[in-house]
């Protein structure tokens, strides 16, 4: 997704483009088309740009998520020379919180995370209304914190009999139980151990996509249903331990995944979120208030903002 925006914030050109699979020379040509398409004058003075996975000094250290990106990549250099303006790089859900702070569902809270739900989860944090920028780009990746560990089994849900692995080696962290393609290789496992579910039947040899899971639960399929329920056990668990470590005011729970699962979701998520919280006050627990267009937003204000204050 990229997007063009005025002084306002407001958007004022789209465009869309499948974040191509044969690695960064592929993505970086396709973000300078993005960026051709939309700004065709080449009349926008910078560019912001957020991306999945850890990121310092203008480079992408690790995406896991993102086909052959094993090793950094310097983006904001290649692009700031074949694209001849200053380029901003950041993770890509700093970059939507950073967005929902100016424009959002989290204006004017001062302490607040950013949990983003979709092929993998995400996250953000803002401390004392300043967004979290970390030397080392961990800050907020409460996706690679660990839900289930030490080699345990414990009841996440009827699926979870085992520690499950992640995307980035490790094992029991909040993605692997509640990031979509976690989910699905997790609901096709129990459709091939014998437990027939709409979500296979639905997707067939094809990707099993958010409306799919949308369907089947609202159908009552039980493996969604329970599959649904042990990601929210598992997100309400992480936000819970962040909330008691760092006094939360808010979360503000996004990504495709989770924006298509909608209030229902969210609410499974905050009850027991609060359920857990023995000491000190839950956090309020709201959708984006943007959107889809988040992180794109996000990373053209942040873009601006910083170049600002130069």
């Amino acid at each position: 997704m990229g997007v063009r925006v005025d002084q306002a914030g407001k958007v004022t050109g789209r465009s869309l483009a499948k974040t191509s699979k044969d690695g960064p020379e592929a993505v970086l040509g396709q973000i300078e088309r993005l960026v051709e398409k939309l700004d065709p004058d080449t009349t926008a003075d910078r560019v912001g740009i957020g991306a999945p996975g850890t990121i310092s000094e203008g480079t992408v250290d690790l995406a896991v998520n993102l086909a052959g990106w094993d090793r950094p990549v310097q983006v904001a250099e290649r692009l700031q020379e074949t694209l001849q303006r200053p380029v901003v790089i950041d993770n890509d859900v700093n970059m939507a919180l950073y967005a929902e702070t100016v424009l959002g569902s989290a204006q004017e809270v001062s302490n607040v995370l950013g949990v983003w739900v979709g092929t993998g989860v995400g996250g953000a944090l803002v401390l004392d209304g300043n967004l979290r920028r970390s030397t080392r780009g961990l800050a907020g990746e409460i996706g690679h914190v660990a839900v289930v560990g030490g080699g345990n089994r414990p009841h996440l849900g009827a699926a979870a009999v085992t520690v499950a692995a992640c995307s980035c080696g490790g094992r029991g962290h909040l993605e692997a139980y509640a990031g979509r393609a976690a989910l699905e290789r997790l609901a096709r496992a129990e459709h091939s151990s014998g437990r027939p579910t709409q979500l296979v039947e639905l997707a067939a040899s094809s990707r099993m996509t958010s409306t799919i899971w949308v369907e089947a639960w609202a159908n009552g399929d039980a493996v969604a249903t329970e599959l649904l329920q042990q990601a929210a056990r598992a997100t309400a668990t992480a936000i819970t331990a962040a909330t008691t470590l760092i006094d939360l005011d808010a979360v503000v729970i996004g990504g495709g995944f989770a924006s298509r699962l909608g209030s229902p979701w969210r609410r499974m998520v905050a009850e027991i979120h609060a359920s857990q919280m023995t000491i000190g006050a839950p956090a309020t627990i709201t959708g984006s208030g943007i959107g889809d267009n988040a992180a794109a937003i996000g990373a053209a204000l942040s873009a601006r903002a910083l170049f600002d204050e130069r």
